[in-house]
Parts: C-alpha cells; sequence; structure tokens
C-alpha cells in the first residue's frame, strides 16, 4: 500500500511538473539587441548573469528568470571599447575563487588583429558595478585568438583557458581549439597546447 501511494503521489508530481511547464510561455527573441556571442551564468545566489557586447561596449544584467532580459532586475554597462579598438565580441563572465571577471574578445584594429582579454570586478560581490582596466591574455604565440573561455574539469581545482585560434599570421589558416593552464590573476600563461 505504501508504495502504490508513493507511486501515485509521484506521477500527480511528475503530472503537475509537465502541466507547469507546458503552461509556461515566453516570446523570441528574449532580448531586444543583437550581440556576438552572449552568455548567460547561473550563479549561487540564484540568480541570472547575462552579459553580452552592444554597441562597442559589454553590458550585464541581473535577473530571476531566464527567459526575459527585456525587463532585467538591473543592467549595467561595465566596459566601453577603448578608441581605436574593434570588433568586441564574444563575452563570458565567470566567478572564480569569489571574484567576478569577464573574458571577452576584442582587436585593435581590423580582422585579425583578434585576441583575449579579461576584466575584473572591483567589488567581489556584485558583477554589476566597476572593473579594472582590460587586460591582455597574453599567450606566446601573438596570433588570431577569439571567443575564450574558462572551464573547470571535473573536480579538479585547475582552471584552463580554451580557445579558438590560428598557429600563424592571418585568418586564413586553419583554425584550431587551444588549450592553457590558466595562471594566478586567471591568465593563461605558458605554452599553447593544441586540443584534438
Amino acid at each position: 500500500m505504501i508504495l502504490k501511494t508513493r507511486v501515485a503521489l509521484f506521477t500527480l508530481l511528475a503530472d503537475l511538473a509537465l502541466v507547469s511547464v507546458s503552461s509556461a510561455t515566453y516570446t523570441n527573441p528574449v532580448v531586444d539587441t543583437t550581440s556576438a556571442d552572449p552568455y548567460i551564468y547561473l550563479h549561487t545566489d540564484g540568480f541570472y548573469y547575462f552579459v553580452l557586447s552592444t554597441e562597442g561596449s559589454i553590458v550585464v544584467m541581473k535577473n530571476d528568470i531566464l527567459t526575459n532580459w527585456r525587463t532585467p532586475m538591473e543592467r549595467q554597462k561595465v566596459f566601453q571599447l577603448p578608441e581605436g579598438n574593434q570588433n568586441l565580441w564574444a563575452p563570458e563572465i565567470h566567478h572564480i575563487d569569489g571574484q567576478w571577471y569577464i573574458y571577452f574578445t576584442m582587436g585593435t584594429g581590423e580582422i585579425p588583429t583578434q585576441r583575449m582579454w579579461v576584466i575584473q570586478a572591483l567589488n567581489p560581490e556584485s558583477p554589476l558595478g566597476a572593473y579594472s582596466g582590460s587586460k591582455r591574455l597574453a599567450s606566446p604565440e601573438n596570433y588570431y585568438q577569439i571567443d575564450g573561455t574558462v572551464i573547470q574539469y571535473g573536480n579538479s581545482t585547475n582552471l584552463y583557458m580554451m580557445w579558438s585560434g590560428c598557429d600563424s599570421p592571418g585568418i586564413d589558416n586553419p583554425t584550431n581549439i587551444y588549450r592553457e593552464d590558466v595562471q594566478p590573476h586567471y591568465t593563461p600563461g605558458g605554452k599553447n597546447s593544441f586540443t584534438n
């Protein structure tokens, strides 16, 4: 009898979950702007942080719902493209060891000058305030680098930076995926590793 009651309760809860999911609606697009490679991060505080590049700047938004960025709870421009730089795209926000970082691609001129950059929130409690100046993520080879991300593999405490790039000047060369260990201050250091 207890097993039948538990199965019935589970079935009822599953049915209610399906009803609530199927009745939820939203309208695409969920934000009224265009952006190259936006990124959303669900933080341990239960809020979503949406970072995007738009009109030569990086904007961070905070919301408690994933499907409506037209009216976020908070919105803050945290970075402005420096004069003379171009092609700001692919920002990613990460909370690492109690600090907020935004990694992004930016060029110092026309393509293929794109490299990876990082800024750090000055207030470790909030990604919606002021940030440090941009720092270029220097790797030994000074070639085209775009769309970087930071990952932590499994239960390891090691962090890795991965990106798309070329192994020689220009973008007419085949692009590859690269990986590098992340050093203190969350910037790559050492020799690139080609990832198959």
